[in-house]
């Protein structure tokens, strides 16, 4: 079982303010209320990838192959496991075994 990504406080913090905003906005429908949540968002999105591409530099920094194959290894397994195929007939296939047994995917 994969843990979900454990963000710093100020991370967390923004992410609040952004679902306060969003909340705010759903309500009022206020045009005032959609720009402030749009500006939050593209904000908390500038730093989560500011973070993670902090934590993928400091793991090259690192100089630890074990720990990078660990990284590496991980990556590659989320990204095949969300892997869903369509056979011919439109039924959706997402077991690996039948994957690769199955000649009919498109």
């Amino acid at each position: 079982m994969r843990k979900g990504v454990h963000y710093p406080h100020y991370i967390k913090c923004m992410l609040k303010r952004k679902a306060i905003l969003w909340k705010c906005w759903r309500l009022s429908k206020a045009l005032d209320d959609k720009q402030a949540y749009q500006a939050i968002a593209i904000d908390c999105r500038k730093v989560i990838s500011k973070f993670h591409a902090a934590r993928k530099l400091a793991l090259i920094r690192k100089n630890n192959l074990g720990s990078f194959y660990k990284f590496v290894n991980s990556e590659i397994q989320a990204s095949m496991t969300a892997m869903t195929l369509k056979t011919c007939e439109g039924a959706a296939v997402t077991d690996p075994g039948e994957q690769a047994v199955s000649d009919r995917v498109t």
